[in-house]
């Protein structure tokens, strides 16, 4: 396969992963999980692959252990925002990121065309209002993380993908401790079909980054 086809691929690999997220939560939530168990356990199945990481590429750690904080709090918020305003909402919000990216930079002519789409699209996805207060709340804040990790993946260089490795068991670090408060060891146990789901759901920023650097 040529490398240009091989990217292709894996780019709309990584954007499946990325778009099962909410529907997965949607469902995952219909069966009883709660926001914080759902993303306590995504990371959790990464976690053995973030330390293989970490033990491999050492001098990467740092840069990863920060990422990972960015993405696990990004991910409760992200979760949260779903089930308070449903998947469609939840989704159109998020990717207000570009947007606060774009007011991040010096203007130009792409800028101003990401931030016009950015626009754009929020309008064609969202099908219903935010719900007032805790709804908006969650997902200002979930898209404020997201452009976060865009802004800081931007200023240490494209993240490589040890990196996004090592971010995904770094992410408990803001997850867990929530986790305890909700008790969320009482909540679905491992048997269940959703660990399949919540581990694919976990791949999608290795797999963004594998497409990115192909």
């Amino acid at each position: 396969m040529a490398r240009g086809a091989y990217g292709a691929l894996l780019v709309a690999f990584a954007s499946v992963l990325w778009g099962l997220i909410a529907p997965v939560a949607m469902l995952a939530y219909s069966d009883g999980w709660g926001v914080v168990s759902l993303a306590f356990y995504s990371h959790l199945v990464a976690l053995p692959v973030s330390i293989a990481a970490c033990l491999r590429w050492r001098t990467l750690a740092p840069r990863g252990l920060v990422y990972g904080v960015l993405l696990g709090s990004m991910r409760v918020s992200y979760l949260a925002s779903v089930w308070v305003n449903g998947a469609p909402v939840a989704a159109a919000a998020l990717h207000t990121a570009p947007l606060i990216v774009s007011l991040a930079s010096r203007a130009s002519r792409g800028v101003l065309l990401l931030a016009a789409l950015s626009v754009f699209g929020v309008w064609l996805a969202l099908g219903a209002p935010l719900s007032t207060g805790p709804g908006v709340t969650v997902a200002i804040v979930s898209a404020l993380l997201y452009a976060l990790l865009i802004l800081y993946s931007g200023r240490v260089g494209s993240t490589p993908l040890p990196v996004a490795l090592i971010a995904q068991g770094a992410a408990l670090a803001p997850v867990a401790p929530l986790c305890l408060l909700s008790s969320c060891a009482a909540m679905a146990p491992w048997y269940t079909p959703w660990c399949l789901p919540c581990y694919r759901a976990s791949l999608h920023t290795p797999s963004t980054y594998v497409a990115w650097h192909s």
